[in-house]
């Protein structure tokens, strides 16, 4: 049956609907740690980095998220003893 002009179709090809963007460096924003959750999550902004020329200079980066650094028994085994250096090492790996 032929499709109507109201069903969803596929095309051969994929289309571009945004440009890529991509990164390799980041910062770390915020970091929230829940005891009872038993998790570890970050917010990672991406550069390049710029430097916002509004009344506060403050260097920004181009897209940030949020990402789950540890949870559950991962998170269980580094409780007490985690460092920002772990953190940071954590975060690459996931990326």
């Amino acid at each position: 049956m032929p499709a109507l002009i109201t069903d969803t179709i596929s095309s051969l090809s994929e289309v571009v609907l945004v440009e890529r963007r991509t990164s390799s460096e980041f910062k770390v924003r915020e970091i929230q740690e829940s005891i009872e959750d038993r998790r570890v999550r970050a917010e990672i902004e991406f550069g390049p980095f710029v430097e916002d020329d509004g009344p506060i200079s403050r260097i920004r980066g181009s897209g940030g998220r949020g990402i789950t650094v540890w949870e559950g028994e991962e998170y269980d085994a580094i409780r007490d003893s985690w460092t920002n250096a772990d953190l940071l090492e954590a975060i690459k790996a996931k990326l």
